[in-house]
């Protein structure tokens, strides 16, 4: 008798404490509860997930994060899970006051897109660091993404990709021969 009283507790308290996750059609994130009521699951916080002025400090007239120990912030990987990237982050003054978070965190999101989707396997995609800077020579915006990702063999190997972002046209980083003219004109 004792064993059924444990076994039907058991059962009783799994059924209740279950939860499953589901997306909606808007792409938000929804714990389905067994009693057919359902929340939103907000318990990400944005710190955790953007760039913020908490990150930065004023490191001999530059903003930057900490390089040698930089934030950690949660980026999806291939397969849309969060994960945490070591996100670094440098521009003088004069720049950073003119920049916004909004445009600095689209930056981020969209390299770390790009590099994912040039990939052979981009469910296998893994961002590790994210570092944007700015350089003043060029008046541009260059953003290194460093990754694991596997290979056709279904080994592991390290990848980096680098785009470079001028701000008026951060909705599309410069290609590889883009860049290389616009270096060979400033000289």
């Amino acid at each position: 008798m004792k064993n059924i009283a444990s076994f039907l507790a058991i059962l009783l308290s799994s059924l209740f404490y279950s939860q499953e996750i589901a997306t909606t059609e808007s792409n938000k994130k929804v714990k389905l509860n067994p009693d057919n009521t359902w929340e939103y699951i907000t318990d990400i916080n944005t710190d955790e997930t953007k760039l913020t002025s908490s990150d930065v400090k004023d490191i001999a007239g530059y903003m930057s994060t900490d390089l040698l120990n930089p934030p950690l912030k949660l980026y999806k990987d291939g397969e849309d899970n969060l994960v945490k990237v070591k996100t670094k982050f440098n521009a003088p003054i004069e720049k950073y006051n003119e920049s916004d978070f909004d445009r600095i965190n689209l930056m981020y999101t969209i390299s770390l897109s790009w590099t994912k989707n040039k990939l052979k396997n981009p469910y296998s995609f893994s961002p590790k660091e994210i570092d944007l800077s700015y350089n003043p020579d060029y008046e541009i915006w260059w953003c290194r993404v460093k990754y694991v990702a596997k290979n056709s063999y279904g080994g592991e190997v390290a990848g980096s990709s680098f785009f470079t972002y001028p701000m008026e046209k951060v909705y599309k980083p410069y290609s590889e021969d883009e860049l290389l003219n616009l270096t060979k004109a400033k000289k």
